[in-house]
């Protein structure tokens, strides 16, 4: 039975892991910022770079971290609460099944149309050979929100369960796959390094999640059943905090644009600035 004492004690523990975790975080952001820019300053490639970044981030950000955390992770953790754990596992199977493949189906649309969406929409100021490399670095870089998306249900479902460390620590992880790939591969492999360092930091970030979850009797599969319980209502709530997100992202898209227009390295710059 649970008193409200050991209540207590279980949110001033889960309260110090996450603190704790967000403040080495935030550290080791400020040190990855701090390696890249040693490693490229404000360059055409990075540049490229950070114009690759803008459609994986828009696609994890918008449905992946902000809709499925705001609109899932309340119905199954009610679910959970009710004792209800066979549907709860069947709803989560269903809504990432349906979001890995609607995620696969746009990264695969934007791999081939990635040239037009640098060119036409993204940073259609950069020099020819700069948006050659960025469209380069797009299809590279599309891994991510996928990983990066499995990652944040992930955290969802160990949180809904009680377990904050392990999703707590997974932003650290993919941190230092990011400075590694700036201070290990960057020196060889320039900008590409960057983004085997993005990847290698969000294989990390869901990875250790998962692990996690397999030993607490994690019950996905793959299933597109619609008559799933709940999933009408995560649908209902995911409209709008979707538009929400897309029109915060968008805006990073317009600035990029701009920056593009304006003069060398000027993406650069405004990154930082960021």
């Amino acid at each position: 039975m649970v008193t409200p004492a050991s209540r207590g004690s279980s949110v001033a523990r889960n309260a110090a892991i996450v603190g704790a975790a967000f403040i080495l975080s935030r550290i080791l952001g400020l040190v990855r910022e701090i390696v890249i820019a040693a490693q490229f300053g404000t360059s055409a490639d990075y540049d490229a770079y950070v114009a690759a970044f803008r459609v994986p981030d828009l696609l994890f950000l918008v449905v992946m971290s902000g809709a499925f955390g705001s609109a899932f992770i309340p119905v199954f953790g009610g679910m959970l609460a009710r004792q209800d754990s066979a549907n709860a596992w069947r709803l989560a199977s269903s809504i990432l099944s349906y979001t890995l493949v609607i995620l696969g189906v746009v990264a695969l649309v934007t791999m081939l149309l990635a040239n037009q969406f640098i060119n036409w929409f993204i940073a259609p100021g950069l020099a020819p050979e700069q948006a050659e490399l960025a469209a380069r670095l797009t299809r590279i870089l599309l891994l991510s929100p996928l990983l990066l998306g499995l990652g944040a249900a992930f955290k969802g479902m160990l949180e809904a369960q009680d377990q904050f460390a392990l999703s707590a620590y997974a932003p650290v992880f993919y941190n230092i796959g990011i400075v590694v790939g700036a201070v290990v591969l960057a020196p060889t492999w320039g900008v590409y390094g960057l983004a085997a360092g993005v990847i290698a930091g969000a294989v990390m970030h869901a990875g250790i999640q998962a692990v996690g979850l397999w030993r607490g009797g994690m019950r996905l599969r793959f299933s597109l059943d619609r008559h799933v319980p709940g999933l009408a209502t995560v649908l209902r709530l995911m409209g709008p905090r979707i538009l929400g997100q897309a029109a915060f992202q968008v805006n990073f898209i317009v600035l990029t644009n701009f920056a593009s227009r304006i003069g060398d390295n000027s993406v650069s710059a405004l990154n930082y600035a960021f």
